[in-house]
């Protein structure tokens, strides 16, 4: 909703009443945080015996070097230089630039992929507790490259609008993937910690990635950095089908009907 709503706003007034209007609901968001939504309480390796809670274990950093995590933090960069660096940065001045895009037409084309990752979150969650994370992961990178691939190759609204479904559907299947994944190798009673760590990589991946794409863009043009991060998706899904491995196990189907015996 965010970017059609900053696109109107933007269109009928100033993209400066875009931003306040967009603080603004950050505000409220941070209201609704501190008085309505609780502390959960973390999970623990039990007690002492005076009724405290008693301490953790040291997070194991061996975990941050095994195969699976080295291809999931891979594929998270690459997801980073797709999310932040190409769709959120490069493709909306490509659009405005050498496409002679309207702002409410980049907001429709950012918000067009917002709703199809809405519309696929729900059958991508179910399919990877069924059948497992990387039947998610996977096609989703290597449908992320398809999509930079084709900004590159895009020169007009209509075609970045197919640019924007095949985006919508992947990034959901692979950023809902990634984080599901990070949680399965999530020791539970050092879930905190690790994730700590988790997020390191990931924000420093949303730092470089944008800096790195951009110096790419403005060197050797739009289309080579497209291109770049879409040779770079593949190889990130490639690397990832052969190098993880799932980590939590998926159940089996259980009918809940009690069997009559006799």
């Amino acid at each position: 909703m965010g970017p059609v709503v900053g696109g109107m706003i933007a269109a009928a007034y100033s993209l400066r009443a875009a931003i306040l209007f967009n603080g603004f609901t950050k505000i409220i968001v941070v209201v609704i945080a501190i008085f309505l939504i609780r502390e959960t309480r973390p999970e623990t390796t039990g007690a002492s015996t005076d009724g405290q809670r008693a301490k953790s274990p040291p997070l194991d950093y061996r975990l941050f070097l095994t195969r699976t995590f080295i291809a999931l933090a891979i594929a998270t960069l690459a997801f980073s230089m797709m999310t932040d660096g190409i769709y959120k940065s490069l493709m909306p001045l490509y659009a405005h630039n050498d496409l002679q895009l309207s702002v409410p037409d980049i907001g429709r084309l950012i918000g067009i992929g917002g709703l199809l990752a809405i519309a696929t979150s729900l059958p991508n969650g179910l399919m990877m507790d069924r059948i497992g994370r990387k039947v998610a992961l996977v096609p989703g990178l290597a449908l992320l490259g398809v999509a930079s691939y084709l900004v590159g190759t895009s020169g007009s609204f209509q075609a970045l609008v197919v640019v924007a479904i095949v985006y919508g559907i992947a990034e959901s299947m692979t950023g809902d993937s990634t984080q599901v994944f990070a949680i399965d190798m999530a020791p539970p009673d050092r879930r905190g910690s690790f994730l700590g760590v988790w997020f390191l990589f990931t924000h420093a991946g949303g730092f470089i990635v944008p800096l790195a794409v951009g110096f790419v863009a403005e060197i050797y043009g739009f289309q080579t950095a497209f291109f770049t991060v879409a040779l770079l998706l593949w190889v990130s899904a490639a690397l990832t089908l052969l190098l993880a491995k799932e980590v939590r196990k998926v159940a089996k189907r259980v009918d809940p009907s009690p069997e009559v015996e006799g």
